[in-house]
């Protein structure tokens, strides 16, 4: 990723890694789509988003690797 103002961004320019359009079939993806709000201002890996995708990666409940793209 780059870092701009502060943010961690992809090639896109959005607040997330970079993501494969194609995903991995044993990968379960959540997409989350916002304003300024999904931005956010606390550091990238205490961001709901990278706390929820982390979350649901800890849990082992879900067969498949979840992945949260954030589109804000």
């Amino acid at each position: 990723g780059q870092l701009v103002n502060g943010f961690i961004t992809n090639s896109q320019g959005f607040v997330s890694p970079e993501v494969r359009y194609a995903k991995d079939p044993d990968t379960f993806r959540i997409v989350f789509i916002g304003d300024s709000f999904g931005v956010g201002i606390v550091p990238y890996q205490k961001h709901f988003i990278r706390v929820l995708e982390k979350k649901l990666n800890e849990e082992g409940q879900l067969a498949k690797r979840v992945e949260v793209v954030n589109l804000s």
